[in-house]
């Protein structure tokens, strides 16, 4: 009898004295059930995989995070993954470069996916890798479990699937000013009730904040019509619905002192310059390229 076989081997594994949540799990192939020879290597494959995560405990594994100030809610966070084999002996493992062992847990409860097909890599006595995981981009979005861009303000807990942990803290801004950007963008939509599809002009929003002591400006990788306005709750912070917009965003710049007169055009490939006072009277001129990151 062949039937798609979904072996799955529910364990809590302690990686580098964090206890994780993992599946150990194998989805991708089919399996004869009266077949020993299929049988059999399916169990060594289990083996296999059990074999390489039990040598993942005697590795080193840090975290790092880009700051060591607040987040804007919705802000891309970068971490960088250092592994280390402290051993005299080398160990093969599972790849770190493995998309099924990239995988980022906000709490003790969620879980992760270890495939029994996991490539794996010997790392040397006293090699270090070093990986870095950027929130911006897309494929971080499979990563990680609670959101590449937390928009709730809080403290915030990281764990990573091969071992080691982070914290960081999500602020709540005080909108200071805001903007949208008109681009040569145009997105039809249709939504229920609409007679006929509605064409709008995209934009995209830029926004500036104090967190504490600082006064950062930002602009958001997801487009919204040129209608959108950040509307300010009754205390003059950030809206959780406003802060989700424009996630991930991106900080273009901070600066000591509040800014204000926030301005910005755009030319037909995408480029924004923006032009924005700081309140001491001082101009500055931002010039972003098609990613929006300052460049040209």
């Amino acid at each position: 009898m062949v039937r798609n076989f979904r072996r799955c081997l529910a364990a809590a594994i302690t990686l580098w004295g964090v206890s994780l949540r993992a599946q150990v799990v194998d989805t991708d192939n089919e399996y004869d059930l009266d077949d020993p020879v299929q049988m059999a290597a399916h169990a060594a494959a289990g083996e296999r995989a059990s074999r390489l995560w039990h040598n993942n405990h005697q590795l080193a594994c840090a975290l790092t995070v880009d700051r060591t100030t607040p987040y804007f809610p919705g802000e891309a966070v970068k971490i960088e993954i250092k592994i280390t084999n402290p051993t005299s002996s080398p160990l093969e493992v599972p790849d770190p470069n493995d998309p099924s062992t990239q995988c980022f847990l906000g709490s003790y409860e969620e879980s992760c996916g270890i495939h029994l097909a996991v490539r794996s890599t010997t790392i040397q006595p006293g090699q270090v890798i070093v990986l870095t995981v950027d929130g911006e981009d897309q494929g971080a979005y499979e990563m990680w479990h609670e959101g590449r861009a937390p928009t709730q303000p809080g403290k915030h807990h990281l764990r990573y699937l091969l071992g080691g942990s982070a914290e960081f803290d999500v602020g709540s801004p005080a909108v200071e000013a805001s903007t949208v950007v008109a681009l040569q963008e145009f997105k039809t939509y249709q939504w229920r009730g609409m007679k006929a599809p509605e064409t709008v002009q995209e934009a995209a929003v830029v926004v500036a904040a104090r967190i504490g002591d600082e006064h950062i400006l930002l602009i958001g990788r997801n487009n919204m019509p040129t209608t959108y306005k950040i509307k300010p709750q009754k205390d003059g912070t950030l809206s959780d619905g406003d802060a989700r917009v424009g996630a991930p965003w991106i900080r273009l710049a901070t600066s000591p002192s509040a800014i204000t007169n926030l301005k910005a055009t755009a030319d037909d490939k995408g480029r924004i310059t923006i032009q924005y006072a700081t309140s001491d009277g001082i101009p500055q001129t931002l010039y972003l390229d098609e990613t929006r990151h300052p460049g040209r």
